[in-house]
């Protein structure tokens, strides 16, 4: 009868294979990704804060142009950022392009406020 099989004829014993040699040769490893650039901004008090994401680095940089109180100070803020503009421009352009808006923004009211003085 085809397709029955006496107890005798099944071996239930797994077939084992030898275990392989270790390989020769040089080992293959996976390329680490670049890691991000670091994210610095500098807070109003000149001091260097890295931000752990795009979002985070624009939104203190608002702050900090927020609390610069005369045209100078926010003048050399972004003379001091300068190097940190173009890290982050490699993570994300239309953000620094926004901070570089509002420092501008800022940098005018500032201006009309000490020409009006």
């Amino acid at each position: 009868m085809l397709g029955v099989y006496a107890p005798e004829e099944i071996d239930e014993t797994p077939e084992q294979s030898p275990p392989l040699p270790p390989a020769s040769g040089p080992t293959i490893q996976g390329r680490a990704e670049p890691a991000p650039p670091a994210l610095v901004m500098l807070g109003p008090d000149g001091v260097q804060r890295s931000a752990p994401s795009i979002e985070t680095w624009r939104r203190w940089c608002e702050a900090a142009i927020a609390k610069l109180e005369d045209a100078a100070a926010l003048a050399r803020w972004r003379a001091d950022m300068a190097p940190h503009f173009l890290a982050a421009e490699h993570v994300d352009i239309a953000a620094v392009d926004h901070v570089q808006a509002v420092a501008q923004d800022r940098l005018d009211t500032l201006a009309d406020a000490e020409g009006a003085a």
